[in-house]
């Protein structure tokens, strides 16, 4: 669960923001060539908390997921 999550959110960020930017854009926006380009350039300019931003609702949103699935898979197992 959160564990898991603080190595993958930085790249789920840079996911992200590759799926944001357009080769055909011309708006003066960065033009990554892949994603340790995108990681680089966050940490340089924003550092660690650009590469966690939006970590804090992931978190909060995901975990009682988790709690319900985890709780129903233990109960379904045991009776089955």
């Amino acid at each position: 669960g959160i564990f898991s999550r603080i190595f993958t959110h930085p790249l789920d960020t840079a996911k992200a923001r590759l799926q944001a930017t357009s080769p055909s854009s011309t708006s003066g926006s960065v033009h990554y060539k892949g994603p340790w380009q995108v990681l680089r350039h966050t940490f340089q300019t924003e550092g660690i908390r650009g590469l966690y931003r939006g970590f804090g609702p992931i978190i909060v949103g995901g975990t009682p997921g988790t709690m319900m699935y985890l709780c129903t898979y233990e109960i379904l197992k045991e009776r089955l």
